[in-house]
């Protein structure tokens, strides 16, 4: 037998609920705003992860670095892996697969270490550091 009525109130259940869920739209969307957290903290090196793939995400749109093939395999289809996420610029083309074996074996990540990052192309200055790491124009 499907449930029709709500757990909470007792009202009827909406159509596309029925048999799925004990509460109706309401009484859920109720429940998440009084329990569901306002906001969720973002740590230092979270944040610094973030500043990383973006400052390298918009230089790779910009043709400051430049896409190529997995260093590891020789792959096409490639992605960015972040060495040290203090330096955005020092990046790694590695295939999806060659990616996820990085970050699950340590011998890998030796071999991959030893490899040149990526060239950046058009004489980008690095920028000064303040002493805690981070780009001195990054806002925190």
């Amino acid at each position: 037998m499907r449930k029709t009525t709500c757990s909470k109130c007792g009202g009827p259940m909406e159509e596309s609920r029925v048999g799925k869920y004990g509460y109706c739209k309401k009484c859920h969307a109720k429940n998440m705003r009084d329990n569901r957290p306002k906001w969720t903290p973002v740590y230092f090196e979270e944040k610094q992860k973030m500043r990383a793939r973006s400052r390298s995400r918009d230089y790779v749109n910009k043709g400051y670095i430049v896409k190529e093939r997995c260093v590891l395999c020789g792959k096409k289809d490639t992605e960015v892996h972040h060495r040290d996420y203090a330096d955005p610029l020092n990046v790694l083309w590695v295939c999806k697969d060659c990616h996820a074996a990085i970050h699950k074996a340590h011998e890998l990540i030796k071999i991959v270490n030893s490899k040149p990052a990526a060239p950046i192309i058009k004489g980008i200055k690095r920028r000064k550091r303040k002493s805690d790491g981070m780009p001195s124009d990054i806002q925190r």
